[in-house]
């Protein structure tokens, strides 16, 4: 079976089906070397060969995983396939340089999983590697890595920007694909063949950047990405006007590109000015400056000279990307592209910079009014006790820079941004670290890019007994907590938090409260233990889009919980546990329910519904619609009820648009098995289209029961007999049996017989015809038909069994047997019988005679006779009846009427008179 095939059934994107699909024929990752038996060393299990260690397991559930280099004084030099398969706590991943190959699918749904350097030491990458680790936002790739095996980034939907090393020179099937949020590709100059929709359904995608010739590509490799454009170098082959379906631009690679700023450098305000060297050739320039590669959100314009200022930029230490365009000869090329860090607004300044280690030990320090405060450039600021920005409300406008990668601010204690305009900003991979953190009245939070993080130890408040707090997390960052309040106390409102931007989470091991504040999930992810929207109208999640995972929610604010705003992705991922939404829950398109969990409320689904991050069981106590647009995505990984999707609803299940149904773990259906997919109170409906895995030829899906029981089921593709009944008594001697075409027979034929596996009634070829009419015995007998079906060259069947029609001579009514005939006319009347066509009568003198009477009479009932004999005689009547050709009778005996035989009598003159006269007149 090709990879095309078991990939994808249909153009529906399917998680893990897709994946452990394509898995099928790969081997575990294999040495030539002989191993040893597994053992363990703390969370890992291993075996040996001459080469070191094999890591094949791990077998713990940590956050935080280094991998050792060596294992009693072994080195660890392969991590085998699956070894961290599945491992949904799974946060960051440290890879020793002693590892020189990795095998596949080994962190395949690590949701949670978010960076991971490959050491250069890596020189191969197994299949699936990172399939479905959707909160992968970074990923670096070692320079001596060959090649990009198939679906090693699947569904990797967090990453936004990727660069393949040199060292590479293949792509795989369907390496990137699905992964909705990559913006910009690095493709390294050695990368000789792309292969099978490597990068489709990137949908966020706007450059390919090519450093070498064209590679050879298989069919789809940038399929639905609408707004990629592919750039390639300046004196490289193989390119035209598009590639792959998408449009192409040449990047110039001659002399001149921008000289000022330096790339890479700081810059030192709002208002930067940009310069470069003229372009042999260009008649005029363009310029992009935006917060991403490639993008132009900040200014895009054009330029005649050779210098641009720009004012307002942003001033909070974040990344700013200019790309230098130039026309030549009427097509534009991208000559340079710079990144900067923004500039940090200063004024009455602390500056911790490089090689700064500050280190402040009192129990509460308080900053005053105005107070700047910046850690940059991998200083490092400790605080062994609590830090308020502003103590009371005159002390206000104080703000805080940590920016930069290796800038750190830890506090043993809280920190606090007491009232009145306090701001920190956490930029640039910067990090800090406290116990407890508030936010108060109109003070702000700002983490942002990758790297960044806000870790609380403790709880999180953002807007305690306060008015307009806020955070943002954005572009990437980090903040991590207990629990987070969002408006908690009296005489608050207007509190607010946003997560926005690829790769940002807020992750809180226990609750997340929103009393008196607002909750805004635009892209990124925000993860729970139990998530608490309660206080009516006050209590608001605007869940746009990105990632929400929790473990029980609880939500009854006055209207229903959206998951989406219809535009962008949006996962409601459930941990299991209990889920409550008072006013119901809305999937809108563009989203997505999975995990596992109870539900509590009636659900609408307008996108897709996914039970289990792999396989599982989502409950609902109300009903469940499925509008036009939805999907109910359902995995089958065997017939046991644990190991396929289910979907049970208390009360009503509407029907309607797709269900699709994938296969996972390597599972082949066979002949009768049966899943239960849903449970429901009542059904109406139906669903629009069913996407059904392939089968065996002689095989297909029976969904007959799909809307009576939520049952589909797995039957042999041979036809079926229709009529009449199996099981049933025949009516008669004749009986017509009709049949199915089944699927895919091209003929078919009968058997009848007395016996199981038997033929001696009929055997019959009858072609493509689709009914028979048989004549069968009438003698009550079990009869046995088998219905052969030609599929593809091979006969197959359907046994049934029958009763035969149990057929009954007639038998008169009226007289009975043995009665004597009340004179020489009498009328014999006789029922049906049972199967009896026609019937006859013989009367005779003896038994079996017919001297006296001896008629055919059809389908009459009854027979006049006259003349019959009246002197008392025996007559022998036998009542025939023709059945199923056969003449079969009843015989009876009557007595014949008896005639009277009176004398006559003497009635003048009277006896015993004296005759007085002759003659005498006798009377």
């Amino acid at each position: 079976m090709s990879s095309e095939a078991v990939i994808r059934h249909n153009r529906s994107f399917t998680k893990t089906a897709a994946l452990c699909l394509a898995l099928l024929g790969f081997l575990l990752l294999s040495t030539p070397l002989a191993v040893s038996a597994e053992q363990y060393f703390g969370d890992f299990a291993y075996v040996t060969n001459a080469a070191g260690v094999i890591i094949t397991r791990y077998i713990a559930d940590g956050y935080t995983v280094g991998i050792p280099s060596t294992i009693n004084g072994l080195p660890v030099t392969s991590i085998g396939n699956y070894a961290f398969m599945s491992r949904f706590n799974l946060r960051s991943v440290s890879i020793p340089d002693s590892v020189t190959s990795i095998g596949g699918a080994v962190f395949q749904e690590c949701p949670k999983l978010s960076s991971v350097t490959i050491p250069n030491s890596v020189t191969n990458m197994g299949w699936g590697m990172f399939a479905y680790c959707t909160g992968l936002s970074s990923i670096t790739i070692g320079t001596n890595v060959t090649s990009i095996g198939d679906i090693t980034f699947l569904g990797c939907y967090s990453l936004s920007t990727i660069t393949i090393p040199n060292s590479v020179t293949s792509i795989g099937d369907r390496a990137f694909q699905g992964c909705s949020r990559l913006n910009d590709v690095t493709v390294g100059n050695s990368v000789t063949n792309i292969g099978l929709n490597a990068f489709e359904d990137c949908t966020s995608l706007t450059g390919v950047y090519f450093q070498g010739n064209a590679p050879s590509i298989g069919d789809g490799v940038f399929a639905n990405d609408d707004n990629a454009t592919i750039y390639y170098r300046e004196g490289t082959t193989g390119w035209g006007a598009t590639y792959g379906g998408r449009p192409t631009v040449m990047e110039y690679s001659g002399s001149g590109g921008i000289t000022s700023p330096a790339n890479g450098s700081t810059l030192s305000s709002s208002c930067a000015t940009f310069s470069w060297d003229a372009i042999a050739g260009a008649t005029r320039y363009a310029l992009w400056v935006g917060t991403s590669p490639g993008g132009y959100d900040l200014y895009p314009v054009f330029v005649d000279g050779l210098t641009r200022t720009f004012t307002g930029l942003p001033t909070n230490g974040s990344n700013i990307y200019v790309r230098l365009w130039a026309q030549i000869s009427g097509t534009w090329h991208v000559a340079d592209n710079h990144a900067y860090t923004a500039a940090l607004d200063t004024g009455n300044t602390t500056r911790v910079a490089t090689n700064d280690h500050w280190l402040i030990e009192a129990p509460n320090v308080v900053f005053n009014s105005s107070r700047t405060t910046i850690i940059t450039d991998g200083g490092t600021w400790t605080i062994i006790g609590n830090c308020t920005f502003g103590n009371y409300p005159s002390l206000s406008n104080n703000a805080a820079w940590v920016v930069g990668p290796g800038s750190v601010w830890s506090n043993s204690g809280f920190l606090d941004l007491n009232t009145g305009g306090n701001a920190l900003t956490i930029a640039n991979s910067g990090q800090v670290y406290d116990t407890t953190g508030i936010i108060r009245t109109l003070s702000s939070v700002t983490v942002t890019d990758p790297g960044s993080i806000w870790n609380n130890s403790g709880d999180l408040y953002v807007g305690t007994n306060s008015c307009d707090a806020r955070l943002v997390i954005a572009n990437g960052a980090q903040v991590l907590a207990a629990n987070a309040f969002i408006g908690s106390g009296s005489g608050i409102s207007n509190n607010s938090v946003l997560v926005t931007g690829t790769g940002s989470s807020l992750i809180l091991s226990n609750s997340l409260t929103a009393g008196y504040g607002t909750i805004t999930l635009n892209s990124g992810t925000v993860v729970v233990n139990q998530l608490y929207l309660t206080n009516n109208t006050s209590s608001v999640m605007n869940f746009n889009g990105g990632v929400l995972q929790t473990g029980g929610s609880t939500v009854s604010n006055g209207v229903a919980f959206a998951v989406g705003d219809g535009v962008h992705s949006a996962t409601l991922d459930l941990f299991g546990g209990a889920h409550g939404f008072a006013d119901g829950l809305f999937i809108n398109t563009s989203a997505s329910l999975i995990g596992t969990g109870s539900i509590t409320g009636s659900i609408t689904n307008a996108g897709v519904i996914a039970p289990g991050d792999s396989i599982g069981v989502i409950t609902d106590t109300g009903d469940l619609s499925l509008l036009g647009g939805a999907m109910m995505s359902m995995e089958l990984g065997g017939t046991n009820t644990w190991l396929y999707d289910q979907f049970d609803v208390s009360g009503a299940l509407n029907f309607g648009g797709t269900l699709s149904v994938s296969l996972v773990n390597g599972f082949t259906p066979q002949a009768g098995d049966r899943f239960d997919l849903f449970d429901f109170g009542s059904g109406a409906g139906a669903f629009g289209s069913l996407n059904l895995p392939a089968l065996d030829p002689s095989l297909y899906w029976n969904t007959n029961l799909l809307y009576s029981t939520g049952v589909i089921e797995v039957d042999l593709a041979t036809a079926r007999v229709l009529s009449p009944a199996p099981g049933s008594t025949n009516n008669s001697a004749s009986v017509t049996f009709t049949w199915d075409t089944g699927v895919g027979a091209s003929q078919y034929a009968l058997w009848v017989g007395s016996a199981s596996n038997s033929y001696d009634l009929h055997a019959l070829l009858v072609g493509t015809n689709l009914s028979r009419t048989l004549s069968l015995p009438v003698d009550g007998r079990a009869l046995y038909v088998r219905l052969w079906s030609c599929l593809y060259g091979n006969w197959e069947y359907n046994d049934y069994s029958y009763r035969a029609f149990n057929a009954v001579k007639a038998r008169f009514t009226g007289l009975g047997n043995g009665a004597t005939f009340g004179s020489a006319n009498v009328t014999l009347t006789w029922d049906a019988g049972a199967g009896a066509s026609q019937y006859a009568l013989w009367v005779g003198s003896s038994a079996g005679g017919h001297d006296l009477y001896a008629a055919v009479e059809g389908a009459n009932l009854s027979r006049a006779l006259t003349g019959l004999p009246t002197d008392g005689r025996r007559l022998y009547v036998r009542l025939w009846s023709l059945i199923n050709g056969t003449w079969k009778q009843n015989d009876y005996m009557f007595t014949a009427y008896t005639a009277p035989t009176t004398r006559a009598e003497m009635i003048s003159p009277t006896n015993g008179t004296v005759l007085v006269s002759n003659p005498v007149t006798l009377n």
